[in-house]
Order: C-alpha cells, then sequence, then structure tokens
C-alpha cells in the first residue's frame, strides 16, 4: 500500500485504514468515535507534540494485516 498514491477510482482515493466496501472494517465506526475524543484530548494534554525522527525515517510495516508505522518516537514535554 502506498498512502501517498494516486487513484482515478473516486471511491478509493481516500482513507487507508478500514478498507473500503465488502472488506470494511466493522469497527470503523467505533474507532472513529474514539479518535474524533482521543487525539484533542492528547493535543491538549501535549500541546508541543512533534515527531522525534525524520517522518522518512519511520519504517512502515509492509506485510501484516494491519498497516502502520513499527514505532512512533515523538518528544513530550
Amino acid at each position: 500500500m502506498d498512502p501517498h498514491r494516486r487513484t482515478t477510482d473516486a471511491h478509493a482515493s481516500g482513507h487507508l485504514a478500514f478498507g473500503y466496501g465488502f472488506h470494511r472494517c466493522v469497527g470503523a465506526e467505533l474507532a472513529r468515535m474514539e479518535l474524533r475524543a482521543a487525539y484533542p484530548a492528547l493535543a491538549r494534554r501535549f500541546p508541543d507534540l512533534r515527531l522525534a525522527v525524520d517522518p522518512a525515517d519511520l519504517v512502515f510495516h509492509d506485510r501484516s494485516l494491519v498497516y502502520g508505522v513499527d514505532s512512533l518516537p515523538v518528544f513530550l514535554r
């Protein structure tokens, strides 16, 4: 998967995390509701939160059921 890909398919041009169509994650809406609460709370608690590495140095899982990074180093104050 390439999150920076270009596509002409209007349906596939959006978010990748929860799949699409028949393969859509059944927990997608619950996860989105949780994230809408968690991210603002995290930003309020740690207003200076930022990546501790260059984004190009992040290592992504390329052969996993869950696409994401191996680790996400951040600076907290």
